[in-house]
């Protein structure tokens, strides 16, 4: 997207269902995907309601490999609506699902919102960073410096056969929960 552009996702009254961003279902190869709007800063505003995934592959078929590396890096300009209070949704950051211990899976994924002036309203069941299966391996990394605090129900880093990252910078801000909303995982 240009500099000066813009770039709308659904919106408040019909939001755009999923977002996946690297998303691999071919049961073979590699889906690559970076979002990166810190490059020309245009008016990015997305309104998601049901799961955001950022790396993400489903399983490899016998004797195949499957992976997925993703990104999304928001900017100043930006804005992101995930789920709602009353219908919350899923957040998975580098998320392989391989169950096939005759194939190999590897999914990796990145989200940068090291931007302060980026806009994030996240309401979540779950908030996935680096989630693995039997049989395949997640690496997620959350870069965060937000002031908005994460409502999210459970948290995990480095679920299952996975490893999670959380980079916040010096004198960064990082809240999950909230005294009203506290995250119960």
């Amino acid at each position: 997207v240009p500099t000066g552009g813009e770039f709308y996702l659904g919106t408040e009254a019909a939001p755009t269902r999923t977002l996946s961003i690297a998303y691999n279902d071919a049961s073979n190869g590699t889906a690559t995907a970076d979002l990166d709007f810190s490059q020309t800063n245009p008016t990015f505003t997305a309104f998601i309601a049901d799961d955001l995934s950022i790396g993400r592959e489903t399983g490899a078929a016998n004797s195949a490999s499957t992976a997925a590396d993703g990104r999304l890096t928001l900017a100043s300009n930006s804005t992101l609506h995930l789920g709602t209070a009353d219908a919350l949704a899923t957040l998975n950051i580098g998320w392989s699902q391989n169950g096939n211990y005759y194939g190999a899976g590897n999914a990796t994924g990145v989200l940068d919102v090291l931007d302060s002036a980026a806009v994030l309203d996240l309401h979540l069941s779950e908030l996935n960073v680096g989630r693995g299966s039997r049989a395949g391996v997640g690496t997620g990394t959350l870069q965060w410096n937000q002031s908005e605090a994460i409502a999210a129900t459970d948290v995990y880093f480095g679920r299952g056969y996975s490893t999670g990252n959380l980079a916040v910078p010096t004198g960064g801000e990082f809240y999950l929960g909230t005294e009203a909303a506290p995250t119960r995982t």
